[in-house]
């Protein structure tokens, strides 16, 4: 980030886009027909996580773009990817109650810490629980690595602590042979 001399903060070389402008360029990605089927999937399961409409799945693969370009300038041939889930207070109607008590939404990120990247994501209404079938996100992450990357470590918090996600890590990949990832998840305990 810069600072102008106008005193406003830069990004990028652009002015931040007031709320609204935000606001309305991510109601862009709105798809009705879509929000329609997700609502009756909600009545059946409340904790829903719909797919991507074609809008988002493209803004996806410029993000792929972008990942792939960012080893261009910064060869790393090891990835870290770190995957996490937030809670997000939100005042909206719509937004569901969180397990905190509160309303909001729960995106999941995966971040690719040599490079300081999200390499996915994927938003979530706040009462999915954050250990929701994590593997459509690890698998995004991972088809948006660089072919050039050798080594993958995998760190995710006891959410992650899922027998399908921690098998399909430890998998041999088909291109390489290798085990997908070395991984380190921590698990609930109790006694």
């Amino acid at each position: 980030m810069l600072k102008s001399d106008r005193g406003l903060v830069r990004l990028v070389g652009h002015d931040i886009p007031s709320p609204s402008a935000g606001k309305k360029y991510l109601y862009g990605f709105h798809d009705a027909e879509q929000a329609k089927a997700d609502a009756q999937q909600r009545v059946l399961f409340p904790s829903y996580v719909p797919q991507e409409g074609a809008a988002l799945a493209g803004l996806g693969r410029v993000n792929d773009h972008v990942v792939r370009q960012a080893r261009v300038s910064r060869c790393e041939r090891v990835a870290t990817l770190d995957q996490d889930a937030t809670v997000i207070e939100s005042s909206k109607r719509v937004a569901a109650m969180t397990y905190k008590g509160e309303r909001g939404y729960q995106p999941v990120l995966v971040l690719w810490a040599e490079q300081d990247l999200i390499v996915a994501d994927e938003f979530r209404d706040g009462n999915v629980p954050a250990g929701t079938d994590l593997l459509r996100s690890v698998q995004r992450a991972f088809g948006a690595l660089p072919a050039a990357v050798e080594k993958v470590y995998y760190r995710g918090d006891s959410a992650s602590y899922n027998h399908t996600l921690l098998n399909w890590l430890r998998e041999a990949d088909p291109k390489t042979g290798r085990r997908r990832a070395i991984f380190g998840v921590s698990a609930v305990m109790s006694p």
